[in-house]
């Protein structure tokens, strides 16, 4: 949220999720995660929802990268609603 708020209107953040930690995630902290980088870093556009790294690693799970994909399409379509940072 810092660096979207430094960068307004100026820069396109890219970023995130972190692939690493992605590896260990359930379905629920999943969602939580994408709702919470959408909720940072979407208002005002200038945003795109990606790995943090560069690349997706192998180890994680395809019913991760699903529901990372379902949850984008659930809240992170313009105007965004319903992706808080607390949920």
């Amino acid at each position: 949220a810092t660096l979207k708020r430094a960068c307004r209107n100026k820069l396109t953040v890219l970023g995130n999720l972190n692939g690493l930690e992605m590896t260990h995630w359930s379905q629920e902290e999943t969602v939580r995660e994408v709702k919470k980088a959408l909720a940072q870093g979407g208002p005002g556009g200038g945003y795109l929802l990606a790995e943090n790294h560069g690349e997706v690693p192998w180890l994680v799970s395809e019913d991760t990268l699903m529901t990372i994909t379902e949850t984008v399409r659930s809240y992170g379509t313009y105007p965004l609603d319903g992706a808080t940072a607390d949920d």
